[in-house]
């Protein structure tokens, strides 16, 4: 998976969306771009968002892809229970996309949610390791200065964590 992002053809904002069929294309387009720029987990080192089976995304990346605060609680809220007709009647209803939000959320078997990843928190010193050479993005000169606990597992002297993703 690639974190490059697709700003060429940046989302049409929800107050452009005209019609429920015009909804269910800037969803189906948010979620091609956001697996576009997805990665295996983690995506990085702190909050990013899970898209179900497509991988991780970057805080940073997710911000450039959905383009507001309500785009994302709609997004979100696409994978719950309410119908793509509620979803466009109330796509400029912030504090209504934010609720079917958080219902979807909430509940059981939710696939699209934001989360922390921290190394000392999530992963054994092994594991970390063992992700270096898999993954050495996420194992950058800054990431290492800014994250001493990080350094420490890969080379060897860190204490020993229980792996345990927080949600």
């Amino acid at each position: 998976m690639s974190e490059a992002i697709n700003s060429s053809h940046p989302l049409k904002s929800l107050d452009d969306v005209g019609s429920p069929a015009e909804l269910a294309c800037w969803l189906d387009e948010a979620m091609r771009k956001l697996r576009g720029a997805a990665r295996d987990w983690p995506a990085c080192w702190g909050w990013q968002y899970r898209i179900g089976d497509g991988g991780y995304v970057s805080e940073a990346a997710w911000n450039a892809i959905i383009p507001s605060d309500s785009a994302s609680s709609l997004f979100i809220a696409s994978f719950g229970d309410e119908p793509l007709e509620s979803l466009f009647l109330h796509r400029l209803d912030d504090s209504w996309l934010d609720a079917a939000a958080r219902d979807y959320i909430d509940s059981s078997g939710c696939e699209v949610f934001g989360t922390e990843i921290w190394p000392d928190e999530d992963f054994s010193d092994q594991e970390l390791r063992e992700l270096s050479f898999e993954r050495p993005d996420l194992f950058t000169p800054s990431n290492l200065a800014s994250l001493p606990s990080l350094s420490a597992a890969i080379e060897g002297r860190g204490p020993t964590r229980k792996h345990g993703m927080k949600v």
